[in-house]
Formats: C-alpha cells, sequence, structure tokens
C-alpha cells in the first residue's frame, strides 16, 4: 500500500522541530534522567537512523554541530528555545525552525 506524498509538509517540519526544541529544554530539566537522555539522544554517534539528532537537523535543512556547540551553554539554550518570561504564546512554525537556524 502507497500513501501519497503529502501536499504540505509544514506540520511535518513542525514536528521534527518540536522535538529538538523540547530536547533543548530538556536539558535544562531538573530531572537528571530528562538530562542525560536530551544529551544523549543530541551527541550520540547514531548520525543515521530516523528520529535521531543528525537526521532531523538533515531534514530541516539545519546545522546540526551548530546546534551541539551552541546547546554546551544554558545562554545558548535559552537563546535557542526563546526562553523569555512571561512569554507563553504558543511558536508559529517558522518561528521555531527561524529560531533553530539562528
Amino acid at each position: 500500500m502507497t500513501f501519497p506524498a503529502p501536499r504540505d509538509d509544514a506540520a511535518i517540519r513542525a514536528l521534527w522541530s518540536s522535538v529538538i526544541v523540547q530536547a533543548i529544554k530538556d536539558m535544562d530539566s531538573r530531572i537528571l534522567c530528562d538530562i542525560r537522555v536530551a544529551k544523549n539522544w543530541m551527541y550520540t554517534d547514531n548520525r543515521i537512523g530516523i528520529g535521531s539528532f543528525d537526521w532531523i537537523c538533515q531534514m530541516l535543512d539545519l546545522d546540526a554541530d551548530r546546534i551541539r556547540t551552541i546547546c554546551l551553554t544554558r545562554e545558548g539554550r535559552k537563546r535557542l528555545k526563546n526562553n523569555n518570561e512571561g512569554n507563553r504564546r504558543r511558536r508559529t512554525k517558522k518561528e521555531t525552525t527561524h529560531e533553530l537556524r539562528h
């Protein structure tokens, strides 16, 4: 059985972008297990598997190594996840992808 290709991949891109953003948030979690899982996923050697950090970055046309470098510091993670206190509005897919690229 074959499925037709999606006419618009915006939902797929938003899904994978949110996976990366959640991992970045988990790195600042107070739950040690969340931190370990997020770091292991982002810095693992499995760079080709579907759903791996590198695979997602490739799908979103992002520089995985640059994001990893930025995520080494709390300041970098804060910048990526746009963690402004009081700013709880829902970001659009375009905003999420933009913040991961810059």
